[in-house]
């Protein structure tokens, strides 16, 4: 196997304040420097492990900072690494053009050709070896060849001749679409699949983290329709950041009880501001969220949005009748609730906000008076029960520049594809040695009390886990524990608070049991309240005989609520709560007293019904 590729690794001196600026705001300038430092060295490490590699050579971002990394990397004992600064142009596709044209000219050994060339971001912590010498290997049958990364992106580009890359305004370990565009024309495809696959890349972003909300706040001030693919919670959260206006959200929290009767915004005040933008929602279940809730919670947000305006008059939300969750008696439906594997990934708490925020003012574009422009609502149109099927070219002058086929064969115009269907939130923790580290039964590492990392011998030294990283068996796995896993942001605050008042020594193991008693989780859909308490949807409940199960549900059109319970053998299990209901305490005691609740029946979500004096 020759050594004929030539690696850059484009990176910038590791100095606080220049280095991941965006995550500096969250942790420092002093750890997001750290933090990249110890990214960088570790891709050096694994670039020079390749058995591909003819040379590699580091190109830093700025002229001035060449003494700095020269002491950098002497300090790190890489001998072999080549430095050479990147050119002069504010354009990063330019720049990575002129650095793999380069390569190719002098990366070979002894500064010759070299017959292929790859580039790779710094900020990488899992790549190794293996992800170059795949990469060289795949540029043997394909000109252009690219690592794509979970959030739409990708972090390594690799050619064999000479490109545009220029034209593909992507950054290794950016956003890309353009650029996997272009990559995706090397696969052999016939013409017209090619021009497809790139035109489906270069229109679509894919919502994940902070950041690529950020990247989709840019990409839809001037979209005039946006079609959003998922039916998860970062698709309602997204179609309500994208269709609800700011001055009704702010009158709608405001409103206050009358006789018993909330005051709404009118319809009227709803869509204010709103122009003829368009957020085509396609949702492959039967109804709007019903990845997340049951059928009828979903039917009642699916109401709400269409009596607050955010859909369009004509074209309403598909609306499912139930006579047991709109009574006001509401009657015990005995079944057993759907178990949902649905792992919720929402991106953190306040992603909707990030989705919603104006320009800083030097960027922002003004309007006639001078001021901000601000961020222009979109009117909701919803598809259910289908998928995107394709995505193809429109080679009018001026018009949409793709046309999106969904699977009962809508075709539509569209200037941006937003995926909200999530990545698998899992654990990515392959890099870690198992025989050091022990996983768990979802396959992220076991953990105790304390949340530290288990090994053979018990907790592994030093070493704690959690978020998604982590697995909790000990609650997970316990029948009779209210808890699991759903990988949100909100579970992964509190374990990783947890964790680290560990490490700090202001916790211990006593601590445990509150923190994970109970799942609960708040957020907001369609401007509602929305809390999702205990085994909500009968997850950990597979083995219960399903005579056992009873779900209550009740919903109220005039104080804008819905309540629906499940109780299994009479006491209460969990709880989906939509609105002001003001029971989430009540039913947080109840669940967690395992109070019998037998005697009330359907009473039991009667307003009528005092439940406060059974709590103990």
């Amino acid at each position: 196997m020759s050594r004929d590729t030539a690696v850059v690794l484009f990176a910038r001196l590791p100095v606080p304040g220049k280095a991941k600026t965006r995550l500096a705001k969250d942790v420092g300038p002093d750890a997001a420097a750290d933090l990249y430092r110890r990214m960088a060295e570790r891709a050096f490490a694994a670039t020079a492990s390749s058995s591909r590699a003819a040379s590699r050579t580091l190109c830093f971002s700025e002229a001035s900072e060449a003494e700095g990394i020269q002491l950098w990397v002497e300090a790190m004992g890489d001998t072999s690494l080549r430095l050479a600064p990147q050119c002069a142009s504010p354009d990063l596709g330019e720049r990575m053009r002129y650095a793999l044209t380069r390569a190719l000219e002098r990366g070979g050994e002894g500064g010759g050709r070299c017959a292929k060339a790859i580039v790779v971001g710094t900020d990488v912590p899992d790549l190794s070896a293996a992800h170059v010498d795949a990469a060289a290997a795949a540029l043997d049958d394909h000109d252009v060849v690219f690592g794509p990364a979970v959030d739409g992106g990708y972090y390594l580009l690799g050619v064999r001749r000479p490109v545009g890359v220029a034209q593909a305004g992507g950054e290794a370990g950016g956003d890309g679409e353009a650029a996997k565009a272009e990559a995706a024309t090397a696969g052999g495809e016939k013409t017209g699949e090619k021009k497809e696959k790139a035109l489906a890349a270069s229109v679509t972003i894919v919502v994940r983290d902070a950041e690529s909300v950020d990247a989709l706040r840019e990409r839809t001030r001037r979209a005039r329709r946006v079609l959003l693919v998922g039916n998860g919670a970062i698709a309602m959260e997204l179609a309500d950041a994208l269709c609800r206006d700011d001055v009704a959200r702010e009158k709608k929290s405001a409103a206050k009880k009358e006789n018993g009767v909330f005051l709404k915004p009118s319809r009227t005040e709803t869509v204010a501001h709103r122009n003829d933008r368009e957020l085509v929602w396609a949702a492959r279940h039967a109804a709007v969220g019903d990845a997340f809730f049951d059928r009828d919670a979903a039917a009642f947000l699916a109401d709400v949005a269409e009596r607050e305006g955010l859909t369009r008059a004509s074209e309403p939300l598909e609306s499912f009748e139930s006579k047991d969750s709109r009574s006001e008696n509401p009657e015990p439906t005995k079944k057993p609730v759907r178990r949902n594997p649905f792992a919720g990934n929402a991106a953190g708490p306040d992603w909707t906000a990030r989705a919603r925020a104006k320009k800083p003012p030097s960027l922002a574009a003004t309007d006639a008076r001078g001021s901000a422009a601000r961020f222009r609502r979109f009117r909701l149109r919803v598809a259910t029960g289908v998928e995107l099927a394709s995505v193809v070219p429109n080679d009018v002058p001026n018009d949409f520049p793709a046309t999106a086929v969904l699977s009962d064969g809508s075709r539509f115009g569209v200037d941006l594809i937003v995926s909200a269907a999530g990545v698998d939130p899992g654990p990515n923790v392959a890099w870690l040695p198992t025989d050091r580290v022990a996983r768990g039964s979802d396959g992220g590492v076991a953990v105790d009390a304390t949340f530290r990392a288990l090994g053979d011998a018990g907790a592994v030294p030093g070493l704690f886990a959690a978020g998604d990283a982590a697995c909790c068996d000990a609650r997970r796995l316990d029948p009779k524990t209210r808890w699991f896993p759903m990988r949100l942001w909100s579970q992964a605050r509190v374990s990783g608070t947890y964790a680290a008042r560990v490490m700090c020594g202001e916790a211990d193991a006593e601590a445990w049991g509150f923190n994970y008693e109970l799942f609960a989780h708040t957020t907001r859909f369609f401007g509602v309240k929305v809390i999702l308490l205990g085994l909500y949807n009968a997850q950990k409940l597979d083995a219960e005989p399903a005579s056992d199960l009873v779900s209550y549900s009740r919903r109220d059109d005039v104080t804008n609520t819905f309540a629906r319970v499940l109780l299994l053998r009479g006491v209460m299990v969990g709880a989906v709560l939509l609105g002001d209901t003001d029971l989430e305490e009540t039913f947080e005691n109840l669940i967690l007293n395992q109070t019998d609740l037998t005697r009330f029946g359907p009473a039991l979500l009667d307003p009528e019904t005092d439940l406060g004096d059974y709590f103990d």
